[in-house]
């Protein structure tokens, strides 16, 4: 259990902060150095301290190693079913899902912010927009490690602020990465797929 005033660091990426508040459901609001407030997951956290701890690195490997053994598995399920099925993945208390669009492994990431969040009343636009691009990389980076080609971010209609956001990223920070409206039929005006090319990806470099 963390108390409030902790310095800690996530697990899964770069970022580290103080805990400024207790969430409800196991989650812990904590501030960066620019004062900004993140929800994380209390299981996906470490206190500075717990980085010289020499088990922590074993601690971190072992976790990561059975997340690749688990996506190697599902990935293999789902070309056997040769159809839609769905699989839940989570990290930092955020979700994804491992589905099959045309027999193609995609990732699909609904961006709302109750589905990323257990609670976001005291969050004002900047920071929920903060959290839904940093969900978004966070997928966007998955998929890069293991080879998904194809991502399904579901933004919403609302003002379009979300979706122009989306698709600036992609397009600013990938040369060989695609987007399109997702199927209408499924997700309506609400959606981007965004594609990935490897092979553009090793030609570049």
């Amino acid at each position: 259990m963390f108390r409030i005033g902790d310095q800690v660091r996530a697990m899964n990426e770069d970022f580290e902060g103080k805990v400024a508040e207790i969430l409800k459901d196991g989650f812990v609001l904590v501030e960066d150095e620019s004062g900004f407030g993140f929800p994380y997951a209390q299981s996906d956290l470490v206190r500075n301290a717990n980085f010289m701890d020499p088990d922590f690195e074993q601690i971190f490997v072992e976790k990561q190693e059975n997340e690749q053994e688990k996506l190697k598995r599902l990935k293999e399920e789902a070309k056997k079913e040769r159809k839609e099925r769905k699989v839940n993945f989570s990290t930092e208390g955020k979700s994804w899902n491992l589905i099959q669009v045309k027999k193609k492994p995609t990732f699909e990431i609904d961006l709302h912010i109750h589905e990323l969040v257990p609670s976001f009343a005291h969050l004002n636009n900047t920071q929920m927009l903060g959290i839904q691009m940093r969900a978004l990389k966070n997928c966007v980076a998955h998929a890069l490690e293991n080879n998904i080609s194809s991502i399904i971010a579901i933004h919403g209609i609302g003002e379009g602020t979300l979706k122009n956001e989306v698709r600036k990223y992609i397009q600013q920070t990938y040369h060989y990465m695609d987007f399109c409206d997702a199927d209408y039929r499924k997700y309506g005006q609400g959606a981007t797929e965004i594609s990935i090319n490897y092979g553009a990806k090793r030609k570049r470099y």
